[in-house]
């Protein structure tokens, strides 16, 4: 969506939810936008359908960095490390160096890795884990 690039999500039409889901209908495989719709439902705090849209994503796009990363942050702060730990893994190897979600994904496993265990679904990490969870997509 050309006019919303550098708006933030939530100004762009009012709210940028319905703005994406209409773009989407008309062009389903618009990543950038995609990932964009899982960042407004995580925003919003429905973690649980931002993980779909991403994974959907990553159906299509299995090394996509922004995704892999917001769907291993949105599952460490559901304290479900070991599924966060494979999406940073993918992410890890596949991302250069240079890449902006390369050194989150680092970052946000030595966060889970510094976490004590804790049992799946039982939510402290969102209180613990200081990684940012807003920001633009850049390509």
């Amino acid at each position: 969506m050309p006019w919303a690039e550098g708006s933030t999500r939530s100004s762009a039409c009012g709210s940028a939810l319905p703005c994406y889901e209409r773009y989407l209908q008309t062009n389903p495989n618009a990543v950038t936008e995609a990932f964009e719709l899982g960042m407004v439902r995580f925003d919003s705090g429905d973690a649980v359908e931002a993980r779909k849209i991403w994974s959907n994503l990553l159906g299509k796009q299995p090394t996509h960095p922004p995704s892999l990363f917001y769907r291993a942050l949105a599952l460490a702060q559901e304290n479900n490390a070991a599924d966060a730990r494979k999406d940073l893994d993918v992410l890890l190897k596949s991302a250069p160096p240079d890449n902006l979600y390369f050194g989150r994904g680092r970052d946000l496993l030595r966060a889970i890795d510094s976490q004590p265990a804790t049992t799946p679904g039982a939510s402290t990490a969102s209180t613990t884990l200081r990684i940012p969870t807003k920001d633009a997509y850049k390509h």
